[in-house]
């Protein structure tokens, strides 16, 4: 019996520091994501629930099951070297491309002014 059970039921254990996706007991509308976050997994307790932390290092206010979570294979939140800092925007147009903006560059002189 008992190993029937196991190959029909997948059994999902998350360590400490895996990030995963996240996903409610009841459905909204079928237009919102299913899945949100991601998040870090902080801990598990003793009935297999998990405590998780949002981007922002916060505990979640409430703790998910194993079925309700889906690993994602990295930080998601992590900053990639080359990111920059927008100062502010100077100037914007409109093209055939789209909305173009004329950006200062946060800790760069105007000689690093750029049009997106």
């Amino acid at each position: 019996m008992a190993v029937k059970f196991d190959h029909s039921h997948r059994i999902r254990d998350f360590q400490p520091g895996t990030y995963v996706m996240a996903t409610e007991d009841t459905p909204g509308s079928k237009f919102e994501a299913k899945y949100h976050g991601p998040y870090k997994v902080l801990s598990r307790s003793t009935n297999g629930s998990y405590t998780l932390l949002d981007p922002t290092a916060e505990i979640l206010p409430r703790r998910y099951s194993p079925v309700q979570l889906k690993q994602v294979m990295q930080a998601l939140d992590a900053r990639n070297d080359e990111s920059y800092e927008i100062e502010k925007i100077l100037d914007h147009s409109i093209s055939e491309e789209g909305v173009l903006y004329m950006v200062k560059w946060k800790g760069y002189d105007s000689s690093y002014n750029q049009q997106l």
